[in-house]
């Protein structure tokens, strides 16, 4: 905050237009999932797969319901185990709640 006497200013920095190729990366099952910055709004976000023996093996769209939007999902903490994503976000009064998604193993 930047300040005076009789006026107080908030600095921010502008919400960026670009983002980096990778958001995040998980290991899940003993694989890496890397999220990437890649979004289509009605599929999700691409995750791409690679093996331990770092072959890229598959590619996918993660979709969440609602807007997606990086600038959230990068500061959005993820955990997945097994079959769930656990996904912290907040809503519009900045109150977190922990969401759980499921999705189907082979």
């Amino acid at each position: 905050m930047i300040g005076s006497r009789d006026k107080t200013y908030v600095l921010k920095p502008p919400k960026s237009k670009h983002f980096q190729d990778i958001q995040d990366m998980i290991v899940v099952n003993g694989q890496l999932w890397v999220i990437t910055s890649k979004v289509d709004q009605a599929k999700g976000v691409l995750v791409d797969v690679f093996s331990t023996d770092h072959r890229h093996i598959d590619s996918f769209y993660l979709c969440f319901p609602g807007e997606l939007d990086l600038h959230r999902l990068y500061l959005e903490e993820i955990c997945i185990n097994k079959s769930e994503i656990l996904l912290r976000q907040t809503d519009e009064n900045d109150h977190y709640a922990v969401i759980k998604y499921r999705f189907p193993t082979n």
